[in-house]
């Protein structure tokens, strides 16, 4: 199956661009269950489940032997198209090698699930978390370390009740306290006055936009009406000749843009939230995720439209900036995240462990709040966290969410050392989605900007 053969001749009169849009593996979908709310209930009903017991129906061989087939297909008419310029083609080779690795995680962690053996699962283990790092990076040790240092300082000064008095012993005892580090590397925050700035250079930048939110005495945005506000906003960039994006419908999860599908999509379940956190969805959402995608098209190319390789650290990096620069709330984004990662790499925990570490670390957030109410609620946000990280396995950590940490950092520094440039928005949204660090993709998009190919 790697070897990458491929029935060339069926495709050759479809276009090279659609092509190499059908290689990319839907990840997202394939690691989300089928039946994850049964599987999530067992799991907090039964506390001897070392994990939920999810089903991933999408994750099997049949499908992965299309997407090799698609990436093979890809391959050939990416080299065959003699229509390509230089550019464009060393773009799409290089995102296809991304491509390679991805699925081959999506074989392993589909080995991983089905194998039968401890030295089946072993093996299908390593391949995982080996095309994993190459693919998304992963955790460092003492930032890891740091950031769980500042969790438990906060902790400990904590005067807790007996009910919260047993919550942190155990929380301490699943984090095994006595064993860590403490991390006092400077984590870079930008200064107030460029969060400042950069929050109105937003605002103004999507100030038509933003006007588009309808003022409401309660302050409550109901579901349907972040659906019609992102609705309207859409089709006021489709009048200024933006390609056509949907807005639908998602079950459960979080609100996605599919640049590939041209979608946005909204979870039916999604909690209310107040006009500041629906501007920042609006500019997170719209603003990058769709804008970037935007921009990518216009280059009428298929890779600056779904991501070239490391995309995502600067994608969501300016994403998160955004939103908390209009929120005018600064925050560390992503610190759940790379810590449930750090739990499960360089604590080896399991599922349950770090879900139990997890809403644990929640509750103990200084309101001493520890009736049976607020636990249940903290184990549900707990439980969204944990099964981010572990999803496709739920035994294996996955680091594409490492990117929202990482990101931010990266970005917040740009922006801080960038702040009086007039390219700065350039920077971040004409090149597509790209790298901003990426010194050879930079390169790509200047030659681009200036006609060549």
């Amino acid at each position: 199956m790697n070897n990458f053969e491929s029935n060339f001749g069926k495709n050759e009169l479809l276009d090279t661009r659609e092509i190499f849009k059908e290689s990319e593996p839907k990840i997202i979908s394939t690691f989300t269950p089928e039946n994850a709310n049964e599987a999530k209930s067992e799991f907090l009903e039964n506390d001897n489940l070392s994990h939920p017991n999810n089903e991933y129906e999408k994750l099997n061989s049949s499908e992965i032997e299309n997407l090799y087939q698609n990436i093979s297909n890809a391959i050939l008419v990416v080299e065959n198209d003699n229509s390509l310029g230089e550019i464009e083609r060393e773009m799409y080779n290089t995102q296809l090698e991304t491509r390679i690795k991805t699925v081959k995680m999506l074989e392993a962690a589909c080995n991983f699930r089905k194998a039968e053996s401890l030295a089946d699962k072993q093996k299908a283990q390593e391949e995982f978390m080996k095309n994993n790092i190459e693919v998304y990076g992963e955790p460092d040790f003492e930032i890891f370390h740091s950031l769980l240092s500042d969790k438990i300082t906060k902790i400990d000064t904590l005067k807790l009740d007996d009910k919260g008095e047993k919550i942190r012993s155990e929380f301490y005892e699943l984090i095994k306290k006595d064993e860590i580090l403490n991390q006092n590397i400077e984590r870079f925050k930008p200064s107030d006055e460029v969060f400042h700035n950069f929050g109105e250079i937003i605002k103004d930048l999507y100030s038509k936009q933003l006007e588009l939110i309808p003022k409401k005495d309660d302050d409550r945005y109901l579901a349907d009406e972040i659906f019609e506000v992102f609705e309207n906003i859409l089709k006021g960039f489709e009048k200024d000749g933006f390609s056509k994006f949907n807005v639908e419908w998602e079950d459960s999860g979080a609100i996605a843009v599919s640049a590939k599908d041209k979608k946005i999509f909204i979870p039916k379940n999604r909690k209310p939230v107040s006009k500041k956190e629906l501007e920042g969805l609006v500019v997170h959402e719209i603003g990058t995720h769709y804008m970037r995608a935007q921009m990518g098209e216009a280059y009428n190319n298929q890779a600056l439209r779904t991501g070239l390789d490391g995309y995502m650290n600067t994608e969501e990096g300016i994403a998160r900036a955004m939103e908390m620069a209009v929120k005018g709330d600064y925050q560390e984004a992503g610190v759940q995240h790379y810590l449930t990662a750090g739990f499960a790499y360089f604590n080896n925990m399991n599922f349950r462990k770090a879900f139990e570490a997890n809403w644990r670390m929640g509750i103990l957030d200084g309101k001493n709040n520890f009736s049976e109410e607020n636990i249940d609620k903290k184990r549900q946000i707990a439980y969204r966290n944990t099964q981010r990280i572990f999803r496709g396995t739920d035994e294996l950590p996955w680091f594409k969410d490492l990117s929202y940490f990482n990101g931010g950092q990266e970005i917040w520094k740009y922006i801080e050392e960038n702040i009086d440039s007039p390219t700065l928005i350039d920077d971040f949204l004409l090149g597509g989605k790209n790298n901003i660090h990426n010194l050879d993709q930079q390169r790509q998009i200047y030659e681009l900007k200036v006609g060549k190919k």
